[in-house]
């Protein structure tokens, strides 16, 4: 394989016109939970669907640093928000045909606001809520399309906070 094009997230390789991404860092998302029982949602522009989109929050993982740590830092940071306690949801991949992204999917039980703000240099425009069975109608009729979210639902489906 050779490599193409790197910055400090991927490496982009190609061999025999097959291209392919090699993620440097990793990354996490977190389904945030409230007291109340209500999933937060981030409604935020995707400039690569050049749409809005309903997701969870997710990033890269820092060097060194536990992909529980990369989920509570990327959900303060992008909604500023922190959780009394996450619990893993297992791991997935992005999309194994083109690239080796691994995540780690987390519930974030007990999530509150600490003020009201969102990364809006991330092109979040607002967090909303809904219970759910709300997300998982949404997430069935086509409403939600982000595979992080999508994932993370599933998995979280038969979780002991929903009633199931």
């Amino acid at each position: 394989m050779t490599s193409i094009y790197q910055n400090p997230y991927f490496n982009v390789k190609v061999d025999r016109d097959i291209l392919s991404l090699e993620n440097k860092l990793g990354g996490s998302a977190i389904l945030p939970v409230t007291p109340e029982v209500k999933i937060m949602l981030l409604h935020i522009y995707r400039p690569a669907i050049q749409s809005y989109s309903l997701e969870i929050p997710r990033g890269f993982g820092e060097i060194g640093e536990a992909p529980e740590e990369t989920a509570k830092r990327e959900i303060m940071e992008e909604i500023s928000c922190g959780c009394k306690r996450i619990e893993s949801l297992g791991t997935m991949y992005v999309d194994s045909g083109l690239m080796n992204t691994k995540v780690n999917l987390f519930i974030g039980l007990g999530t509150t606001r600490v003020k009201d703000e969102v990364q809006k240099a991330e092109g979040i425009k607002e967090v909303q809520l809904f219970s759910y069975d709300e997300v998982r109608a949404m997430a069935l009729n086509g409403q939600i399309n982000d595979s992080f979210t999508l994932a993370a639902i599933l998995r979280s489906w038969n979780h002991p906070v929903f009633g199931s």
